[in-house]
């Protein structure tokens, strides 16, 4: 039998086998692609052979391969989907024991004092001016006698500063950002 003749007789029926197990269309015409390839090399080969039942087990081992694929895959995802669902669950844990006053907001506090206690008056005050009062830098620039470049030099200064002292509290930080949006909506 020649190679066209098997391609007309078995591959609809190795597509229907395959998609049997695979349940993927465009799986099972890979799996038949790739058994027809096999099965043209061999019948260079072997051009007197019968091939039906070595075709099928092509077929079968080429199916087997794809389905043990796919388990190591789910088992892989499932690895992963836990862990996930272990990082959501410590995530809400922690956040379900989070008191707005916590002892982080606490050792923030100090950290604050502590740089800003470190700054010159002049550049503590302007700070102060900007972050608690919430004054504008050409407020601050007027009452102070400076320019608005030299007040922002100030406050950028700080921030600087304070951003290199809490890096450790960044998550808190946000959290404090957030709830404190939040509460003042």
């Amino acid at each position: 039998m020649k190679f066209d003749e098997y391609y007309r007789q078995y591959y609809g029926r190795i597509v229907a086998f395959a998609r049997s197990y695979v349940n993927d269309e465009m799986v099972a015409q890979d799996i038949a692609a790739d058994s027809m390839v096999k099965l043209w090399i061999h019948l260079k080969e072997n051009p007197e052979a019968d091939l039906h039942n070595w075709l099928f087990v092509i077929v079968k081992n080429l199916c087997l391969d794809y389905l043990k694929h796919q388990r190591i895959k789910q088992k892989a995802l499932a690895e992963v989907s836990l862990w996930k669902i272990q990082d959501l669950d410590f995530k809400i844990s922690s956040l379900d024991r989070y008191e707005y006053d916590s002892v982080a907001s606490g050792e923030i506090r100090k950290i604050v004092t502590r740089v800003l206690s470190e700054q010159t008056e002049r550049t503590r005050s302007i700070f102060i001016r900007s972050r608690v009062y919430g004054k504008r830098n050409c407020e601050i620039a007027e009452s102070m006698g400076l320019s608005e470049k030299n007040i922002e030099y100030h406050i950028t200064k700080v921030l600087k500063v304070l951003k290199i002292a809490l890096k450790d509290y960044l998550r808190v930080l946000i959290l404090f950002v957030l709830l404190g949006f939040i509460i003042h909506r």
